[in-house]
Parts: structure tokens; sequence; C-alpha cells
């Protein structure tokens, strides 16, 4: 919870970094907001600079509220609920792997080191937070920037949004 007042302190961001380190389910509730003067730009705008304090938590849910008058506090458990259930989700490994392939047709893996990684196949292997493993030919091949745009299609296709996701790429002979 961080005050709408003070804005990002530095132990909101170490708090928030020890849940996203564990791929917690993460939910932003910013408090006080009666006390903040606004315009019908202010709570995206503010939506952004946590987004630039927080850079590493793009997946997180947002929620602007105010203790004291009530306002928007009734979606709290909302919100968490939804979190929750993202965090729990799980994805059959056929509609996986139709999501993974189309990702792949829309954009080829890049040669790293003359090797292109080939991803033979993804599958879900746990929940809580939600893990996938990338079958590939040369886990060596793998981009950073690569493994961002198919954790950027995962969270697209399926919202991940309020969790952490981890993928983890396996060799595997053709």
């Amino acid at each position: 919870m961080i005050d709408a007042t003070e804005g990002v302190t530095e132990q909101d961001e170490k708090i928030i970094g020890y849940a996203h380190e564990m791929n917690k389910a993460i939910m932003v509730i910013v408090n006080k907001w009666d006390l903040i003067e606004k315009d019908d730009k202010t709570m995206q705008r503010y939506k952004e600079d946590l987004q630039m304090s927080l850079k590493f938590l793009k997946y997180a849910k947002y929620l602007f509220i105010s203790a004291k008058t009530g306002q928007r506090a009734h979606k709290v458990l909302e919100i968490a609920r939804e979190c929750y259930d993202n965090y729990s989700k799980r994805i059959p490994t056929g509609i996986l792997n139709e999501v993974i392939n189309k990702a792949v047709l829309m954009k080829e893996p890049p040669i790293v080191g003359l090797k292109r990684m080939k991803i033979y196949y993804a599958t879900q292997v746990a929940s809580k937070p939600p893990k996938f493993i990338f079958f590939v030919n040369d886990s060596s091949a793998s981009h950073f920037s690569y493994e961002r745009y198919l954790e950027n299609q995962l969270r697209e296709s399926f919202d991940f949004s309020g969790t952490g996701i981890q993928i983890e790429y396996r060799e595997r002979k053709e």
C-alpha cells in the first residue's frame, strides 16, 4: 500500500521487490487518494509515474482508494481475487503451444552465436506462480529480448496481470 501523498518510498520499493523476487501475486494499492488534487488525467499520470519507479513491476494491478471516505475500497477484494486467480491459472498445453507457435510465426527468434533457437513445444509445469518450460534445440541460443517477447505474448494471451511468471528453457534433442 502506497501513500498517495508520499509516493513510492524506499521501504515500499524493498517490500515490493521482495514480493516480486518471490514471484508472488502483486497489486499496488494507492491510499489517501482523496487528498490528491485531481483532473481527468491525474490517475493515469500517477500510475505511469509508479510504473517508472517500479520498472520491474509492469504486470502489477493498480487500485486508487481512500480508506477514509471508502472510495473504491470495495474493489480491493475483487482485484485481489483477480490477482490470485491469475497466480493460480493453468493453461492447457495445446492452447499454450498454439499461442507460442503463432508468436514464433509473427517474430522469428534471433540468431545468437550463429544459432537460432527452435522451440519444439512448451508446457506449464506449475502454478502459484505460473511456471512454463520451453523445450528448445539450444538454450544458449536464446536472447533476453526474445524471452521478454515470449513472456509478453503469454501475458497478452492469457492475462497474467497481477502475477509474475517463470519461464525456463530446456534443451531437447530432435
